[in-house]
């Protein structure tokens, strides 16, 4: 990555970062954007459809426009030297640069897989957050009827495994602290108008709060391994970390 970006230092195709106002973005584009992010919030559809919608016209603008894409690759320059300055200057970690470089890249890239592995085990984090938005608790006991003839361990059982009935109700047989990343969602998608009842919408939120969850320890590991070695080596290990 190091030799990529540093083989346009400071004059590439004959201008400099200072030449290259931000490139302005046309409201109808902000309107996809905004489509694709209430519907990827509300659950609304798989998640590599909003994915697609959302990043359609960048990608068709970085192909046919030469100023889009000599602003873009300005920006990824400029957010890059502030990696690489961290090496010299440790009193600033690079938060922005790791926001836009790794973390963004690497949700989107976990959104856009059509077919997650999933299973029974992380239900509970979603449900119990949805029953915390919705119904102020972290019984489990409306969800029991969406699950229980797929998931439950045998015929004469009346409860999904991953749910066990306790004095107070009905919760996870697992320890639920997870369930604390999965809320800003559940909440997020109630208010929208999402049917938090709704396998479909149960499914898709797990696959977001995944996604964005692992993009986000994906930079965190960055910025840590940024301590021992180079930005180039760091990146390097991140990606491997990513697709491996």
């Amino acid at each position: 990555m190091q030799g990529i970006l540093s083989s346009f230092p400071g004059r590439t195709w004959g201008r400099t970062d200072h030449e290259v106002p931000p490139f302005p973005v046309p409201s109808w584009e902000q309107g996809l954007y905004i489509v694709s992010i209430v519907q990827f919030l509300r659950c609304a559809g798989p998640a590599y459809v909003w994915v697609l919608v959302g990043l359609i016209v960048p990608v068709l603008r970085l192909v046919w426009s030469a100023d889009y894409r000599w602003s873009v690759w300005s920006r990824v320059q400029r957010e890059w030297a502030s990696i690489k300055a961290f090496a010299s200057d440790r009193s600033r970690l690079p938060w922005r640069a790791t926001a836009l470089l790794i973390v963004l890249p690497a949700g989107l890239y976990f959104l856009s897989q059509g077919r997650p592995l999933m299973s029974g085990d992380s239900k509970p984090i979603t449900l119990t957050a949805s029953a915390l938005v919705r119904d102020g608790t972290t019984d489990l006991s409306a969800f029991i009827s969406e699950y229980a003839s797929v998931y439950r361990p045998d015929a004469s059982s009346t409860l999904p495994y991953f749910l066990v009935r306790t004095a107070t109700g009905v919760h996870s047989s697992y320890p639920s602290g997870m369930f604390l990343f999965a809320v800003p969602s559940a909440a997020l998608a109630r208010l929208l108008g999402a049917d938090l009842s709704s396998g479909g919408v149960q499914d898709r939120m797990e696959k977001g709060v995944a996604s964005w969850l692992a993009a986000a320890c994906l930079g965190l590991f960055f910025l840590l391994a940024l301590h021992l070695v180079d930005a180039a080596s760091a990146a390097w290990m991140t990606l491997l970390l990513a697709t491996g």
